[in-house]
């Protein structure tokens, strides 16, 4: 079985939308760690990316983002760690950081919550 697979077996029936985004991103960040995977996040020009590595260093997700949370989030989800109904409620609420980068690019890079919270 390859990782995410056993990531996703390990945490089947434990994984709840009304945990959020946060709640949900950080069970699925412990099964990572608890099978030798990590996570890894560095800063760009423009944002972050992140990338989520398996137990051998292979590279089985990656995202991008303003900050930490939605890129790792972003990478999660292009990793394919979640279940389907609640990758789609993820995708969903990640359209909001998809807005925030637009303002990004008015504001710049580093002063986009300001102007987003006001809005």
């Amino acid at each position: 079985m390859d990782f995410v697979s056993q990531v996703r077996k390990n945490l089947e029936g434990k994984l709840r939308i009304e945990d959020g985004n946060c709640g949900t991103t950080h069970k699925v960040l412990k099964e990572i760690s608890l099978l030798g995977g990590r996570a890894v996040t560095w800063e760009k020009p423009d944002g972050v990316r992140s990338s989520i590595l398996d137990d051998r260093g292979n590279v089985v997700g990656q995202g991008e983002g303003i900050t930490w949370p939605p890129a790792i989030l972003f990478a999660l989800v292009e990793g394919g760690f979640f279940p389907r109904d609640i990758e789609s409620e993820l995708t969903k609420s990640l359209q909001c950081i998809l807005d925030l980068e637009k303002v990004a690019d008015i504001y710049g890079y580093g002063r986009v919550v300001t102007p987003v919270s006001a809005a």
